[in-house]
């Protein structure tokens, strides 16, 4: 998975134009100037956050927030869920340098989540190491708090300044074109990168049949409704994708493990399990 080490905000490709003039606002600076934009996020979330403040007493409408790792539940479910065409869907990258400025706070989880701490950067910036290693991961559980630690944040005071942003991230071939059409109209030149893993989409894909495609990309948040896994018949999972079923999906490894015991796994024979709660249900 690609490594991150900038800072991220996710948003519709309609909205490019007036981020690379304005920046990236907040949400008190958009409903204050009445800037139109096409909004992904989901509303009752945001209502949300208007009521939660930073220490000194500010709302997170004040503020421009930003992701450490872009790949997350907020970024799923806008991806699957929002309504939006997934080829207009966008990530800003921005400079780490923006972790300089001293009046901006660090979260260490989802800034709207229980548990997370809301702290001014001084403080934050002894935790910036290990956020950044806690938001290396190719999924997430509601159950350990890694959901609400992959969504960390960055709080920006009004807005983040347009020379801040550095790249932009697409998840198509499609979307870059439309992504350079619209850099060419500004006259601004920036990297825009296809990166579909990013959005959870697959890297390739080759129809081999009508009915069969051969697929590359991250198998286990493939949305499809039947994964196959090899494994022994010994009760262990080692390395590989059983390794990340074990992990990812410890009700499989558990059944399986009881399977092994109970002699019901046999080399050859293919076992289905099925399992009540969707992926969707867990990742969003």
């Amino acid at each position: 998975m690609l490594k991150l080490r900038g800072l991220y905000y996710i948003t519709h490709i309609d909205n490019l134009a007036s981020i690379l003039e304005r920046g990236v606002l907040s949400h008190s600076l958009v409903e204050r100037d009445k800037i139109e934009h096409t909004a992904i996020y989901d509303r009752e979330i945001i209502a949300m956050r208007k009521g939660i403040t930073t220490p000194d007493g500010r709302s997170l409408w004040d503020f421009a927030n930003l992701y450490f790792q872009p790949r997350n539940a907020m970024l799923y479910r806008v991806v699957f869920f929002s309504g939006k065409d997934r080829n207009d869907v966008i990530i800003i990258g921005t400079k780490a340098s923006v972790l300089n400025r001293e009046d901006i706070f660090i979260t260490t989880g989802n800034a709207a989540s229980y548990g997370t701490q809301i702290l001014p950067i001084k403080e934050g910036k002894k935790l910036i190491k290990s956020i950044r290693e806690e938001v290396d991961k190719e999924w997430w559980a509601y159950e350990d708090g890694s959901k609400r630690k992959l969504m960390a944040e960055c709080l920006i005071p009004e807005k983040v300044s347009p020379n801040y942003i550095q790249e932009i991230y697409v998840p198509t071939w499609k979307s870059v074109e439309k992504v350079k059409n619209i850099l060419t109209k500004v006259n601004i030149r920036l990297p825009v990168i296809p990166e579909p893993e990013l959005f959870f989409l697959p890297t390739r894909e080759k129809p081999l049949t009508d009915n069969l495609h051969l697929v590359e990309g991250d198998m286990f948040l493939s949305r499809m409704q039947t994964l196959t896994i090899s494994v022994n018949i010994v009760g262990v999972m080692g390395r590989g994708l059983a390794s990340r079923a074990k992990y990812q999906f410890p009700d499989v490894y558990v059944f399986y493990q009881d399977l092994c015991k109970s002699g019901k796994l046999k080399m050859g024979k293919p076992y289905l399990y099925k399992r009540e709660s969707s992926l969707d249900f867990i990742l969003v």
